[in-house]
């Protein structure tokens, strides 16, 4: 495919995205140059003002309007116009279906119907921290959903579609920014997760959890974005199947001492159990959303691997440090890495004990090793802190809040938990660094998660604001303090 320049001899190859812009100050669009390596056409400079998209004038024109007008499916034109000199255009053919990513114009509150705050704050900070994964599912109808009322596919996407086209609502500036309701979307999303009913029409009568709720409302987006899985050829299976006998053999000969003798077997097992995970699942929700981490299980004795254990994740969950619980008048102070420290280390001790496994090298199980590390880390970081607990009591379950102060890192490193210190190289793995910004925080006021207030914490523009149900003014000091004492689920983006 190529793409052809009028009033100019040069040729292209096609290329994705189409192209970099800017904004100035008055909202006109100015050429920035090609993505990657493609060259420049001489008629059309750096800084050369955009006024015509497909025929169509863009001077005076919102720029999310002009956003919008770049969208289009695959193998579909796209005709661009310059200001420079009459005439100047480029015509390009998009190699896939394209919809912008638009960044966050605004904060709008969600309107309270009655006991919504669980849904309305992460919905908050879904939209503000992960609008790739909310324009994806907007503007993406998998080949399995057919415009069909009985295919639960379809269904399933028009709840997902609808979810993420109320998040892309509350970011976009348009006309008053009152604040938008969310019965239309609760109402669709209790299809398939009944928690978000109204009061009068649930099996029982308490708030729900915010956290149960995300886990619910990731799993229906992941389920609604599904493609039709491909079949392998035998001798692939057959390749596949040899490659992970040959690497747990030779993980099992490695030295737990010796990075280098096991770090190639650990690769191919995570590497192949990925590909089973993620066989039906759509690229780029692998890519935003999903991550793995792997358990190494060790003998004690021996001081060698007896497995591994790879798991995918699309959150966190990390357990608070127990010197973090409060047993003076003195409430504790504690860092978010800390808890994720002890989420890679908590298992890391001669004391647990697997019945199950057996070590090849002195054929004795009892006391093993264990040792988490991250294999692949995705673009959209969603950590849930474990403050509740839930015991048995006579009268029901018994809940306790951990009421530890912890402070939220702005910028998260994860390099050091990374298999291999970083050094992970293979094609779906860490890539484009290890780095995380702080996005938006759900904050959780009250001593059960089932009850009390939730709210959101968004950034926009560098600026923290408090959203409230429908209520949201900017972050002051006490709002800070009201966060580190009761946050609750942090989202993180990964910088690039």
């Amino acid at each position: 495919m190529q793409a052809s320049v009028s009033n100019a001899q040069e040729l292209w190859q096609s290329w994705w995205p189409p192209i970099f812009f800017s904004f100035d100050e008055a909202s006109v669009p100015l050429f920035q140059g090609f993505m990657g390596s493609h060259n420049q056409s001489a008629s059309v400079q750096q800084g050369s003002a955009i006024i015509g998209i497909n025929e169509q004038a863009v001077v005076g024109i919102d720029p999310y309007q002009i956003l919008e007008m770049l969208a289009g499916p695959e193998n579909s034109t796209i005709s661009i116009e310059f200001s420079c000199r009459t005439g100047a255009s480029i015509e390009l053919k998009r190699e896939k279906s394209y919809r912008p990513v638009l960044p966050a114009a605004t904060v709008r509150g969600l309107e309270n119907p009655g006991n919504c705050c669980f849904l309305n704050a992460p919905l908050q900070c879904i939209a503000h921290t992960f609008p790739d994964m909310v324009h994806f599912v907007a503007g993406t109808r998998p080949p399995t959903a057919s415009n069909n009322s009985g295919n639960t596919a379809w269904q399933l996407y028009k709840i997902a579609s609808a979810f993420s086209q109320l998040a892309m609502g509350i970011t976009v500036e348009s006309g008053a920014n009152k604040a938008q309701p969310i019965v239309a979307v609760r109402d669709s999303l209790s299809v398939q997760i009944e928690e978000v009913l109204p009061d009068e029409k649930r099996r029982h009568q308490e708030q729900e959890d915010s956290h149960h709720l995300l886990v619910r409302l990731l799993d229906l987006v992941d389920s609604a974005m599904m493609t039709n899985p491909v079949s392998l050829p035998p001798a692939e299976v057959e390749r596949r199947k040899t490659d992970e006998q040959q690497a747990t053999i030779a993980l099992r000969k490695a030295e737990m001492s010796v990075f280098q003798s096991y770090e190639d077997a650990v690769q191919i097992l995570c590497s192949l159990q990925w590909d089973r995970d993620m066989k039906c699942r759509h690229e780029a929700m692998q890519q935003q959303m999903w991550g793995q981490y792997v358990k190494g299980i060790g003998c004690y004795k021996c001081r060698r691997w007896v497995e591994v254990r790879p798991e995918v994740y699309n959150m966190l969950e990390l357990p608070i440090p127990a010197q973090a619980s409060p047993r003076s008048g003195a409430v504790p102070r504690i860092r978010v890495m800390q808890c994720l420290d002890l989420f890679f280390d908590q298992e890391n001790s001669r004391n647990n004990k697997d019945s199950s496994l057996k070590c090849p090298g002195c054929n004795k199980s009892g006391e093993v090793l264990q040792k988490y590390s991250l294999i692949r880390i995705p673009s959209n970081l969603i950590i849930v802190l474990k403050r509740y607990t839930f015991e048995s009591a006579s009268n029901g379950i018994k809940i306790s809040k951990n009421q530890a102060v912890i402070e939220p890192a702005e910028v998260l490193d994860l390099r050091e938990h990374i298999f291999g210190s970083g050094n992970n190289g293979h094609s779906g793995g860490v890539g484009g660094g290890t780095m995380y910004e702080l996005g938006s925080i759900c904050v959780h006021i009250g001593s059960s998660p089932r009850s009390g207030h939730y709210i959101a914490l968004v950034k926009l523009r560098n600026v923290w604001w408090r959203v409230s149900d429908d209520k949201v003014r900017e972050c002051n000091d006490n709002d800070w303090q009201e966060a580190q004492r009761n946050c609750y689920i942090l989202f993180y983006k990964k910088r690039t």
